[in-house]
C-alpha cells in the first residue's frame, strides 16, 4: 500500500505544478495561440481550480513520513539529474541532436504543413 500513497502523493505535486503553470502562461502569456484554450477569465480559471487543489492539499497532508522522505528524495533526485544533464553538455561529454519533423493538421477544412524543430533530450539521441 505504500507504492500507492508515494505515486499519490508524487502526482499530487505534479498536478499542482501544472495548475500553477496554467495559470501563469494564462497571466504572462494571455494571446498565445494554443490548440485549446479554456473560455473563463483568469479570476474563473483560479476559482475552477480552488476544489480541485483543496482535494490535493487534503490527500499531501494525509500522507505519512515515510511518503514524505521518499517523494523529496525523487524529486531532488530529479533536479540533480536535469543540471547533471546542462552540466555534461556544458563540459562537452554529450551533445543533443536538433530534430526537425513535420506534420500536417487540419484547420477549417484547409490542411496546413506544420514544421518544428526541437531538441530531443535524453531520448537515446544523446551522442558521446
Amino acid at each position: 500500500m505504500k507504492i500507492v500513497e508515494i505515486l499519490n502523493l508524487l502526482y499530487c505535486f505534479a498536478l499542482i505544478l501544472e495548475f500553477a503553470a496554467f495559470i501563469k502562461l494564462r497571466i504572462s502569456a494571455p494571446n498565445v495561440e494554443r490548440p485549446f484554450r479554456i473560455p473563463l477569465s483568469i479570476f474563473w480559471c483560479i476559482a475552477m481550480l480552488i476544489p480541485a487543489t483543496s482535494l490535493l492539499i487534503v490527500m499531501i497532508t494525509l500522507a505519512s513520513w515515510t511518503s514524505y522522505l521518499v517523494c523529496g528524495g525523487m524529486m531532488v533526485g530529479g533536479i540533480l539529474l536535469f543540471k547533471l544533464q546542462h552540466f555534461g553538455q556544458y563540459q562537452g561529454w554529450w551533445t543533443f541532436k536538433k530534430k526537425e519533423f513535420s506534420s500536417t493538421q487540419v484547420i477549417d477544412n484547409n490542411e496546413v504543413q506544420m514544421t518544428d524543430v526541437y531538441n530531443e533530450g535524453l531520448d537515446g539521441c544523446m551522442t558521446f
